[in-house]
């Protein structure tokens, strides 16, 4: 009875050690998932599925202390980090719903990696069964904590003026048509959404407003995001946009911008670009704003996840295998792409003899396999997206495994 016992143990240990070489997968998977939850710009994002990355871990080593120890289901302690971000939830008023199809999202995908892993190390019917309903047990138990914890955080919000503001917002944002006479903003003029998060205040954007002489809309459904529009009658010139991108930002801060649109369907197209590129401005360090002029393929290309694996596979991977992993290649090619891939123009910025360049382009044509007249588009996108975003590159499109 005794083997029987350690052989189940050893056998769940092993189950859980699969399990935690796959917590990149498992991550990245479980984003994906919440990416179609609610509104990727609101306070969803950045309070309940915007500070995921610790909660996922805390969840993930949830359910891998449920595998090692199935029979401690409705006593093994809840992550505390879970039932702050559901009182968060509460508190920018943050659907329920929202909420928990959050957690059903994560838990599908783990329990879809356990039953593949089991499978993979041939796991008794019995031993997985076991595991199965210690984490439903387990999940259960969560899930009515989390609910319980939201439904006792107060909910003062309705009598704030700064939540009535919010609501609207999210209201005009959602296709609905309130009543908005008394936002002082003109909806029918022309607009550029802005989108912020970091350490911005509101004396950023009133400042930026005054320097453009336009009409400033703010709203910040959190303290570490703010959603702005600059409008007004006059169309916007380039040196407005410009002072956009060159504003000078708090540290900290990730800012991304739409086009300039009319009404209030540009009003909510120039939101929904500004939250397409945020994703890009928050890969870089220093503060930044980017516009989705200058990265909208870019920013559509990061929601492909069969793209990213085609551009990583075909064209980034093959390059790190030149020279100094690939560096010198890459900017070749990028200085080529920028020199309206004029050779000569190439080989004059990169400070080389025109052979150099040839060798340096016949090189690349080589290990590609392709002229590089039949990919280009395809590779200034791969070389484009991890020079916008290069966290992002290294686990998605990167060239390391």
């Amino acid at each position: 009875m005794r083997a029987s016992s350690y052989d189940t143990t050893k056998r769940s240990s092993a189950l859980a050690s699969r399990l935690e070489n796959r917590l990149p997968d498992l991550e990245s998977a479980v984003l994906d998932r919440l990416d179609g939850i609610g509104d990727p710009t609101s306070s969803q994002e950045n309070r309940f599925l915007g500070d995921r990355q610790r909660a996922m871990r805390e969840a993930i080593d949830y359910g891998l202390q449920l595998i090692h120890s199935p029979g401690r289901a409705m006593t093994l302690p809840i992550p505390p980090d879970l039932l702050v971000q559901a009182r968060l939830a509460a508190r920018d008023r943050v659907g329920l719903d929202i909420v928990l199809r959050g957690y059903c999202a994560g838990n599908t995908v783990f329990n879809n990696a356990v039953i593949e892993e089991a499978e993979g190390l041939s796991l008794p019917g019995p031993d997985l069964t076991r595991i199965l309903q210690a984490l439903t047990r387990g999940f259960d138990r969560l899930l009515a904590m989390v609910a319980d914890e939201y439904s006792h955080e107060p909910a003062t919000a309705e009598r704030d003026i700064d939540h009535w503001r919010i609501s609207l917002v999210r209201k005009l944002l959602a296709g609905e048509i309130p009543t908005i006479d008394d936002i002082n903003y003109d909806f029918a003029g022309r607009h550029v959404a802005l989108i912020a998060i970091g350490d911005t205040s509101p004396t950023s954007f009133r400042a930026l407003s005054k320097k453009l002489d336009r009409r400033l809309l703010l709203v910040r459904p959190d303290q570490r995001i703010s959603w702005a529009w600059l409008g007004g009658k006059r169309p916007f010139d380039v040196g407005e946009l410009d002072l956009l991108k060159n504003c000078d930002w708090p540290p900290g801060a990730a800012i991304g911008y739409g086009d300039t649109a009319l009404g209030v369907v540009g009003w909510r197209r120039s939101h929904r670009q500004a939250a397409a590129v945020l994703r890009l401005a928050r890969q870089h360090s220093r503060p930044k704003a980017l516009g989705y002029g200058d990265a909208a393929l870019a920013a559509s290309a990061l929601k492909d996840h069969d793209l990213l694996s085609h551009l990583k596979e075909s064209y980034l991977n093959p390059l790190a295998m030149i020279g100094d992993d690939g560096h010198s290649a890459k900017e070749t090619l990028r200085v080529y792409f920028a020199s309206a891939r004029n050779a000569t123009s190439a080989a004059a910025a990169l400070g080389v003899s025109r052979g150099a360049m040839r060798g340096r382009l016949a090189a690349i044509e080589e290990r590609l396999g392709r002229p590089l007249h039949e990919i280009e588009d395809s590779l200034a996108l791969a070389l484009r997206l991890e020079n916008l975003a290069p966290q992002l590159a290294q686990t998605e499109i990167g060239t390391g495994t």
